[in-house]
This record gives C-alpha cells, sequence and structure tokens, in this order.
C-alpha cells in the first residue's frame, strides 16, 4: 500500500533501512516498483543503517505487546 501510495504521489527517491522480507511491497514481496502497471518508479536506497533500523522497530513493537 505504501509502495503503491508512493508511485501514485510520484516520489523521487526512497530511503529505508529496515527491510520487510515478510510483509515488504519493494525489495520483496508485492515489489510494486518492478511491475509494468507502475507508472513511475523512484530510485530506492535500501539497507541504510539496516541492523540498528531493525533493532529500533524490534524493540518498539516489543514495548507495545508488553
Amino acid at each position: 500500500m505504501c509502495a503503491a501510495a508512493i508511485s501514485a504521489a510520484r516520489v523521487a527517491r526512497v530511503y529505508y533501512g529496515a527491510a520487510d522480507p515478510k510483509s515488504g511491497g519493494v525489495a520483496h514481496g508485492a515489489r510494486v516498483f518492478s511491475h509494468p502497471q507502475c507508472h513511475h518508479v523512484p530510485e530506492v536506497y535500501d539497507g541504510i543503517a539496516g541492523a540498528e533500523a531493525a533493532a529500533l522497530l524490534r524493540q518498539f513493537f516489543a514495548g507495545r505487546r508488553d
């Protein structure tokens, strides 16, 4: 859903750290920007401080479950 919104809004660049192999739509899963129906493909920079970003997300959601 986010990747489709990024494409529709014609965002020029996407930067993100933590990958989402289970539900992602950019590098995993649906790979929205790879589809011929996708009319705008941004530059994608992924894996920026990936381990640190993943740890922050895990910590955040663990705190929400407690």
